[in-house]
């Protein structure tokens, strides 16, 4: 099955693109995603690791069953302050 999987903030910029697609196979679930994507991309695993993630936009957890078409985002935590201060 394939899925898309986009990315925002720290993982676009060490993967150097906003997306790309993975076929995995049937009954693949988030964590073998995950898997996937570092086995790709090896420098992403310590910041994808405190990533959340959404499937279809609506959060899931790693054990969440992918379909064909879904689009998986991890979301890496942001940084910041108010703006207050």
């Amino acid at each position: 099955m394939e899925i898309r999987l986009r990315y925002f903030a720290a993982l676009r910029e060490m993967i150097g693109m906003d997306g790309e697609t993975f076929t995995l196979s049937d009954g693949a679930t988030i964590a073998d995603a995950r898997v996937t994507l570092i086995a790709r991309h090896p420098a992403v695993e310590t910041v994808l690791a405190r990533c959340v993630v959404a499937r279809n936009h609506a959060f899931a957890d790693d054990a969440t069953v992918l379909a064909t078409g879904d689009e998986v985002v991890f979301i890496p935590p942001m940084a910041g302050g108010s703006a207050g201060e």
